[in-house]
């Protein structure tokens, strides 16, 4: 059963790094476009554009890799949460402010305006995040399970929307003609990467560590 538990926590830190990874490698991929989406966040003083253009993928990436070495992983949880809350806190803000912003989660990829399911979704993953740390510290199966639905419900989520502005993006044609569009073969290469990179990552031996001694779990690796 703990094993069982032990690969469930895989699966839930393979998702959530996934959806760092991408988000990511999307904003740092047009730079310019990350920055004109932040200078849209009215609340936001325009001076901090420039540096959170830079700085917030760079962030999401250096967790989506921390989250899939055992040594690392408890921490990055963390790290995940925090940026999931500061997310929700943003995009709440803005989307009482003016409900026209666009998100930006994932660049030029996505053209979605923030909405409440926007903000629902950075809210599951946040709960994803806070649980699989609670996990790691001691595995417990609800704690487990839960973490492990609430970043896959987040996950459909994600994929439902940029279906859905896929979809969008190509009835504009100046869209099409800059190729931002989601899910297109070299995305689905990046994500088939990391999942694999993912699951290769986290060894047999720390999936019986993280069941065998719980919070001591890091110092057996």
């Amino acid at each position: 059963m703990e094993n069982m538990m032990a690969y469930i926590n895989i699966g839930t830190s393979v998702m959530l790094s996934v959806i760092l990874f991408i988000a990511g490698v999307a904003k740092i991929s047009d730079l310019v476009y990350t920055e004109q989406i932040i200078r849209k966040f009215a609340f936001l003083p325009k001076e901090i554009a420039p540096l959170i253009k830079v700085s917030l993928p760079v962030v999401e990436i250096t967790i989506a890799i921390a989250l899939l070495f055992p040594f690392s992983a408890a921490y990055a949880t963390l790290a995940s949460a925090t940026l999931f809350a500061m997310f929700v806190i943003v995009l709440t803000i803005a989307f009482f402010q003016d409900k026209d912003t666009p998100c930006g989660c994932f660049g030029a990829s996505s053209q979605e305006r923030i909405t409440g399911l926007t903000i629902g979704r950075a809210g599951l993953l946040f709960s994803a995040s806070i649980l699989l740390h609670l996990s790691y510290l001691d595995p417990l199966s609800w704690v487990t399970i839960g973490s492990f639905l609430f970043a896959l419900l987040g996950c459909c989520l994600i994929l439902w929307t940029l279906l859905i502005s896929s979809k969008t993006n190509a009835i504009n044609t100046d869209t099409v003609a800059r190729g931002h569009q989601f899910l297109s073969r070299r995305d689905a290469i990046k994500i088939i990467v990391a999942i694999i990179a993912g699951v290769l990552l986290q060894s047999t031996k720390s999936v019986s560590a993280l069941a065998c001694c719980r919070c001591e779990y890091q110092r057996h690796l």
